[in-house]
């Protein structure tokens, strides 16, 4: 299942990041550590793809960016964010959408059974 979500302004006045839409895929297997893969477009000009949403080890959810390995079998980032106020937009714009999806879920169900 796909779901995408167009109402996404994560960029604060320190960040320039203006991230327009953000897709949500949900893997098959849902008692591992992956909850969803995300995408989204910044600025309306740049996609970044498959960054994992996953349950983080203490608590709360983590993003994970894609990576893929070296001919030493060193694995090197494809992209990721260099500042904190970027990765604090990412942050925001993919696992707020991700809530957003979950409360719609859960307030469709709950109204859906008369709860």
């Amino acid at each position: 299942m796909t779901w995408l979500d167009r109402n996404v302004c994560a960029a604060g006045s320190d960040c320039p990041l203006r991230i327009s839409e953000v897709r949500l895929r949900f893997p098959p297997d849902q008692s591992g550590p992956v909850v969803a893969y995300a995408s989204c477009l910044i600025n309306g000009c740049l996609a970044l793809n498959d960054i994992r949403i996953e349950r983080g080890r203490q608590s709360g959810l983590v993003l994970v960016y894609p990576s893929k390995p070296s001919a030493t079998g060193r694995r090197h980032s494809t992209f990721n964010p260099v500042t904190r106020e970027a990765s604090e937009a990412l942050r925001e714009a993919l696992v707020g959408a991700l809530v957003r999806l979950l409360d719609t879920a859960r307030n469709s169900d709950a109204g859906q059974y008369g709860e």
